[in-house]
């Protein structure tokens, strides 16, 4: 908190998650740690909310630095993963509902809506880019032809869960974060999903991709990734994304 004290803000929302991809994957230590945040804002006087959120399983379908990127341009172009649109509305009403800007949840919920259909938000994250000297359309050049190879389903039946924490620490392998400060990150590795917790899959069938400069990794993501992947014969209760706010 002591970074966004340093900032000046007027308000400030947070995102807490909970689930075995996750700080803290029990509820209750999460809603502890969001109301000792609160009394620490509150006590330096910054209006402030936390929203608890699930990280049970990847949030959209990807899982990368580039990677997220091309997904936040296409979920701002209009075609968002439910619990990526679920999670941003959530939060962007939180922050309204902080400053002096909205007082009522459902119209500030119309607000965000507007701005992001309308293509605004979109257009103001370009800008935003550019003004930090970064290239979009370069990068897309630029990754385009990055190899990749797809995982398959092990066994017909329901996706019955996806291990974040499992996906998450394949990814580092891949190259997406670091173990050492001194280890180079890919920006073009990534885990990307066609199938989520609840969908059906056929043994066999393609149910995402792994990518990356470093090939010589594939085989061990791949066989991580098969196995964070749960299959069942029951469809499992997926709850909401948004646990609650505190």
């Amino acid at each position: 908190l002591s970074k966004k004290f340093a900032e000046g803000l007027d308000a400030l929302v947070m995102d807490v998650k909970v689930g075995n991809g996750a700080f803290l994957p029990a509820l209750d230590g999460a809603r502890e740690l969001a109301d000792s945040l609160k009394t620490v804002a509150r006590e330096a006087g910054l209006a402030m909310r936390v929203v608890l959120t699930a990280m049970e399983q990847p949030l959209g379908w990807a899982v990368g630095n580039w990677p997220e990127v091309e997904e936040t341009l296409q979920a701002l172009g209009g075609d968002a993963p439910d619990d990526v649109r679920r999670v941003t509305e959530e939060l962007c009403v939180a922050m309204l509902l902080a400053s002096p800007i909205c007082t009522d949840p459902a119209a500030a919920l119309r607000r965000v809506r507007s701005v992001w259909d309308s293509g605004e938000a979109l257009q103001r994250f370009q800008k935003m880019v550019e003004a930090q000297g970064g290239d979009l359309e370069a990068s897309r050049k630029r990754y385009a032809d990055v190899p990749r190879v797809a995982f398959q389903a092990a066994a017909d039946g329901v996706i019955t869960h996806i291990r974040a924490r499992e996906i998450g620490v394949a990814g580092i392998v891949l190259g997406v974060g670091r173990v050492l400060d001194t280890d180079g990150i890919d920006s073009a590795a990534g885990i990307i999903f066609f199938k989520k917790t609840g969908d059906e899959v056929r043994r066999g069938e393609e149910i995402g991709y792994v990518q990356g400069n470093r090939r010589e990794s594939f085989e061990a993501i791949i066989a991580a990734v098969t196995a964070a992947i749960g299959i069942g014969r029951d469809a499992p209760e997926v709850g909401d994304v948004v646990l609650e706010e505190r």
